[in-house]
C-alpha cells in the first residue's frame, strides 16, 4: 500500500474518532441533558428513604429490647441510622436543587413565550396594516382616472371616425371593381 493511501486511511480514522468524542461530549454536558438529568433526579423517590424505613423496624426491635443489646451493637445501629438520613438529607438536597432548576427554566420559557406572543402580536397587526395599504394601492392602480377615461374615449372616437373613413373608401373602391367586370 502507498504511503499516501495509509496516511490517509489514518487520517479519516482519527477524523471518525474525534467527531464520535465531541458529539459525545456534547450529548453528555449539552442543557437538554441537563434538563433531562434534573426531571429525572426530581421525579425519582429517595432510595434512601425506603432503606431508612427498612432500617426503622430495626431500631423499634432493639428499641423494645434495648438490654439485650450491648454498647458495640447500638453504636453501629446508630453510625447506621446517621448514615442514612446524611444520605437522605443529600438526596433530597438534590432533589431541591433540580426542582429549583426546572422552575428556573420554566420561567425563563414563560418570559420568552410571552416574549414571542407580543411579537406575534405586533406581527400581526403590521401584516394586517401592510394588508389594508396594499388593497388601497391596488384599488388605487385598478380604478381608472377622469384623464384616462378621457383620452380612451377621444382615441375610440379618432379611431372610430378613421375606420368608418376607410371602410367607405374599401366599399367604393369594390364597388368600383363589380360595375368594370
Amino acid at each position: 500500500m502507498p504511503v499516501f493511501r495509509q496516511r490517509f486511511i489514518l487520517s479519516a480514522i482519527l477524523l471518525a474518532m474525534l467527531i464520535v468524542l465531541v458529539r459525545g461530549a456534547i450529548l453528555t454536558v449539552g442543557e437538554e441533558n441537563n434538563r433531562r438529568a434534573n426531571l429525572a433526579i426530581m421525579g425519582r423517590s429517595a432510595d434512601s428513604l425506603a432503606r431508612l424505613n427498612a432500617h426503622m423496624a430495626s431500631l423499634d426491635r432493639m428499641t423494645a429490647n434495648i438490654e439485650r443489646y450491648n454498647f458495640g451493637q447500638i453504636r453501629e445501629t446508630l453510625a447506621l441510622t446517621n448514615s442514612l438520613v446524611s444520605q437522605l438529607g443529600r438526596e433530597f438536597a438534590a432533589q431541591q436543587k433540580s426542582w429549583e432548576a426546572i422552575q428556573a427554566e420554566i420561567r425563563k420559557d414563560e418570559i420568552s413565550f410571552l416574549d414571542l406572543k407580543n411579537q406575534l402580536a405586533q406581527i400581526q397587526k403590521l401584516q394586517a396594516g401592510e394588508i389594508v395599504r396594499l388593497k388601497q394601492a391596488i384599488d388605487e392602480a385598478t380604478r381608472p382616472s377622469l384623464v384616462a377615461d378621457m383620452v380612451n374615449l377621444f382615441f375610440s372616437f379618432v379611431l372610430g371616425f378613421l375606420s368608418s373613413i376607410a371602410a367607405s373608401w374599401a366599399y367604393v373602391r369594390w364597388k368600383g371593381r363589380s360595375e368594370v367586370e
